[in-house]
């Protein structure tokens, strides 16, 4: 009779040595147990260092044991105890029952339970429930802990842009500290927006924190984050459920550990509070001029042939469930399926990629004749610029002689920061249009295609305008000339389906 193959599984809950030295003296007491049995094989001892017993998903050789489990590699797997095989005893139980069915039993040294025995299934789930009750009281005493430690202004989490963090203390990063300065003053006094900033800083070859380049969502961040004031609030997300450790943010103010002026500040509170002014407002204006908006690829790029106006978006429910978009024109000149649009702009890049000598010529054409306006247009916009920096440093100077109160001061301030933001806006948006160019538009083109149907996002991104009229559409896609085709569709509901044909490229 063939040896029973037999594998063990430990883990340990941390990194530290101590922990470390634990988990080698588990595997050489499993490896002299095993030996020591003429009847038993040694397969593997399998192994997580560092990994939490709440929940299996990260525990990767756990997973890998599994796996062979269900290969037919092993026959019986080896555990010291319930708690270093699951604290979860809906887990517990689950996997020794999906082993059972496998033909694997499962034995826990410490607690003198095998799956194999008939009470096996009955004296698990008590031992696991107690499991994972400890580990619920383990969370609660670790939480109660860390909140004490919040209370005494021990700071926890990990170092931030112009802090370095020791044995729970924040003391100011000289180099990083002049970053968070530069950040708050391009947004405050220069009243730039955090993309423009962003592009400022990687241009300037400073390194983001923790990030290959900056991003609009790094620089909000940092504008947000009251520690640069020299305050501190903590607790602000909890884990409700400490099986699953998914966090969440707290919604109870009361619950949030607030500390004013913990640590020495990098920004004035004056620069903060400007900061957080700056931002409310600007959210309101996004918020207003986004209110109607729709959030579809081709929102305001359809047009139609007969009155010029754009078409809008409409929806409907199928008998199947699934929703049909359609855009219409508000002159009732009809309207078209979204999926049509989504094939046509589909099939005109792939008609570009094809013929890339062609599409390079197209945009070379169309930058050489759009060239002059729009250098003049820039030229105007980067005037406008210059003469509302003017009136800036002519605002300051009346402030600094004493002929323009305050008040006055600020509500001119103000009006020149929001003209500067509307025309650094025009100057961005039509920069970026200059830099589209070839192998942009055909990265873009060679992505739709990787697709088995047209993805919307890129789709989006290339598309310029789409002008519809009765069984034709025009077709502008960025950097390239219109391309027009025609087409009709047949059948009905989920069975429908259109024909394209190119008239004219």
């Amino acid at each position: 009779m063939s040896p029973l193959r037999v594998a063990a599984y430990c883990r340990v809950s941390t990194d530290r040595e101590e922990q470390a030295g634990s988990l080698e003296s588990q595997q050489r007491f499993f490896r002299e147990l095993i030996a020591s049995r003429p009847d038993w094989e040694l397969t593997e001892v399998y192994c997580d260092q560092g990994i939490s017993g709440t929940s299996t998903e990260k525990r990767l050789a756990f997973n890998r044991m599994i796996a062979h489990c269900r290969a037919g590699l092993i026959d019986t797997v080896l555990t010291r105890e319930v708690s270093r095989f699951a604290r979860n005893t809906v887990d517990t139980l689950r996997i020794t029952r999906q082993l059972t069915e496998l033909g694997v039993n499962v034995i826990f040294l410490s607690d003198g339970i095998d799956t194999a025995d008939s009470d096996g299934e009955l004296r698990l789930s008590i031992m696991s429930s107690i499991a994972q009750e400890e580990s619920r009281r383990t969370s609660e005493r670790v939480k109660w802990g860390q909140r004490r430690c919040m209370e005494r202004g021990v700071v926890f989490g990990r170092e931030l842009l112009g802090y370095d963090l020791t044995g729970g203390r924040l003391t100011v990063e000289p180099e990083g500290a002049r970053i968070v300065q530069l950040i708050f003053r391009k947004f405050t006094a220069e009243g730039k927006g955090s993309t423009r900033i962003a592009r400022e800083l990687s241009e300037a070859g400073i390194a983001p924190p923790r990030a290959e380049k900056w991003s609009s969502a790094a620089v909000l961040r940092i504008l947000r984050n009251e520690k640069y004031a020299g305050d501190l609030i903590q607790g602000k997300t909890f884990t409700p459920d400490p099986l699953t450790h998914k966090k969440r943010l707290q919604p109870d103010p009361e619950k949030l550990v607030v500390i004013p002026e913990h640590h020495q500040p990098i920004i004035s509170r004056e620069l903060w509070e400007a900061a957080q002014q700056e931002l409310a407002r600007r959210a309101r204006i996004f918020a207003e001029n986004s209110r109607h908006s729709s959030r579809s690829w081709c929102s305001g790029k359809v047009v139609c042939a007969g009155c010029g106006g754009r078409f809008f978006r409409r929806s409907k429910t199928l008998k199947s469930g699934k929703i049909s978009v359609s855009w219409r024109c508000s002159c009732g000149a009809g309207q078209i399926r979204e999926s049509v649009l989504l094939e046509a702009v589909g099939l005109c890049a792939g008609l570009l990629v094809t013929s890339p000598e062609g599409l390079l010529r197209e945009i070379s054409e169309e930058l050489a004749g759009l060239g002059a306006p729009r250098e003049k247009h820039l030229s105007q916009l980067r005037e406008q610029l210059r003469q509302i920096e003017r009136k800036r440093l002519n605002l300051g100077k009346k402030l600094a002689e004493g002929v323009l109160p305050d008040e006055d001061y600020l509500a001119l301030l103000g009006e020149l920061k929001r003209q500067q933001e509307k025309v650094s806006g025009q100057l961005d948006q039509l920069s970026d249009h200059r830099q589209m160019c070839r192998s942009d538009l055909v990265s873009y083109a060679e992505k739709l295609l990787s697709f088995s149907s047209p993805d919307p996002v890129l789709i989006g991104e290339i598309t310029q305008q789409i002008t519809v009229s009765p069984g034709k559409l025009s077709v502008k896609l960025k950097g390239a000339r219109p391309l027009t085709l025609t087409w009709s569709g047949k059948g009905r509901g989920e069975g429908f389906s259109a024909q394209f044909k190119v008239q004219d490229r």
